[in-house]
């Protein structure tokens, strides 16, 4: 009797720490760490707050009056531009002698507006290794820029970008960016070419 009730006794204290190690809380959670996700969810709802904050605010007639002023002075470049490549045209293909004179201004005016547009019209910058590649294939002379530099005009200003008839996905805009790009590198490359023939 006596050793059955001993029996009994250590069954009994054996099911109590089995069961008091199955019912044991977890390790607590490193200090660190549950301040980082703290403070991670702190600085979302901070940010979540202030975009909310800047989408309530009304657009201010200065907001508006700036937007108008950079469309229309993008539109004067984007206009520029095209104006600029019929001068280099005519210059080249027009008169007794070649005006190289005037092929160097317009060339040279062209890079600043194609350099405005450049700096105002994307969001995202490009990718230098392009235009380092692009600077390569180049060619020197100056009939054979002026052909380019035509192509490289007509293909970017007739880029899906500037019509807005749909959604621009992603390539059409780095598209239109590298077409941009080029026609810095050619502007620039043939006013050089044709100030050395002045």
């Amino acid at each position: 009797m006596i050793r059955s009730a001993a029996s009994l006794f250590i069954v009994l204290i054996v099911l109590t720490v089995a069961g008091y190690g199955q019912t044991a809380p977890p390790p607590p959670v490193p200090v660190i760490e549950t301040e980082l996700k703290e403070n991670s969810s702190r600085i979302r709802s901070i940010e979540m707050e202030r975009f909310k904050r800047e989408a309530r605010k009304p657009v201010t007639d200065s907001d508006e009056r700036s937007r108008e002023i950079r469309f229309l002075e993008t539109k004067k470049r984007f206009e520029s531009i095209q104006k600029l490549q019929e001068s280099i045209v005519s210059a080249f293909t027009t008169g007794r002698t070649i005006d190289f004179a005037k092929i160097q201004r317009s060339a040279a005016q062209m890079n600043q507006d194609a350099l405005w547009l450049d700096e105002n019209l994307f969001e995202v910058g490009r990718d230098n290794a392009e235009t380092q590649s692009d600077e390569e294939d180049t060619p020197e002379g100056v009939r054979e820029l002026i052909i380019l530099l035509d192509e490289a005009v007509g293909a970017f200003v007739n880029s899906p970008y500037f019509k807005r008839t749909a959604v621009l996905d992603k390539s059409v805009i780095q598209d239109t960016q590298k077409g941009l790009g080029r026609v810095i590198l050619l502007s620039d490359r043939l006013s050089l070419a044709a100030a050395g023939l002045k």
